[in-house]
């Protein structure tokens, strides 16, 4: 036997419905609205490995995610449509506004980071991706070294005066650190590898 629906049931369904799709789509459009990008900072590095004078030149990036302090997925593209680097990043605190340090990206031995617009593109757990542009600009001119930093009789020389000094044992752990005063230092005892840091350049070597 046939029934027939009551139309003013079906009407208030119908309502109930449309009104359940409209809150959803308004939620939805809120949380994305939220979720964006904030205090985005690049750093550039020009990091060479003694004695062989090797140069990278390594990219670190820098940014908070507005209402988001989860595990996100990261994708960076260069602007020469060949090269991007895909991670999984981990918020380094647990505010509302997750804090994210990605890198450090290098092209290869010698090669020079490509200058232009880059894309940097995250996905969130619920699957939200946004993308937000930077640009590499040319870089300025760093201070000129007339020598490398080298060893000699195991003390340190050609250091350059304003550098900052690091000095880690065999296992990678800081030991010290210090502002470089004097052209030849004496590294702190333990010392198997030292960092010299100077405006955008990084010098490594190991004693």
């Amino acid at each position: 036997m046939q029934t027939q629906s009551d139309p003013i049931l079906l009407h208030s369904k119908l309502s109930s419905f449309l009104l359940f799709l409209v809150v959803s789509l308004l939620l939805f459009s809120c949380s994305k609205d939220q979720y964006s990008v904030i205090n985005l900072e690049t750093n550039v590095k020009n990091v060479v490995q003694l004695p062989f004078v090797e140069a990278n030149e390594e990219l670190q990036l820098s940014f908070s995610l507005l209402g988001e302090n989860g595990t996100i997925q990261v994708k960076i593209a260069a602007p020469n449509a060949v090269s991007a680097w895909y991670t999984t990043v981990q918020a380094e605190n647990k505010n509302n506004d997750g804090s994210y340090t990605v890198g450090p990206l290098a092209m290869g031995n010698q090669i020079l980071l490509p200058r232009g617009q880059w894309e940097l593109t995250v996905i969130n757990q619920d699957g939200l991706s946004l993308s937000e542009e930077f640009t590499l600009s040319e870089s300025s001119e760093s201070k000129k070294i007339t020598a490398y930093p080298a060893v000699f009789n195991n003390q340190l020389v050609n250091v350059p005066i304003g550098a900052t000094l690091y000095c880690y044992d065999q296992d990678g752990e800081l030991l010290s650190s210090q502002k470089v005063e004097n052209q030849s230092i004496d590294p702190a005892k333990d010392t198997k590898s030292v960092m010299i840091e100077i405006d955008n350049n990084q010098y490594l070597l190991n004693l």
